[in-house]
């Protein structure tokens, strides 16, 4: 679930790699979890869950030989 705001912000552009990009990216998240009836331990789970995908991808980034897609 990502919030339609984010998704247009994306798509219209928007950086989040400035100073407050990922924060404001995370609290609009967390606000978004908390509104829609999910506990702090579920957002907690579903956050390590995420950081686990991120982080198989980055491995299989970094495993992948330099120019193959």
């Amino acid at each position: 679930m990502v919030p339609e705001k984010m998704i247009e912000a994306k798509m219209n552009g928007l950086l989040i790699s400035g100073a407050n990009g990922p924060r404001i990216l995370a609290r609009s998240f967390y606000r978004e979890l908390r509104e829609g009836g999910f506990t702090p331990k579920e957002i907690l789970a579903a956050s390590t869950e995420i950081l686990e995908l991120v982080t198989q991808e980055l491995r299989s980034d970094a495993q992948r030989p330099a120019g193959e897609a």
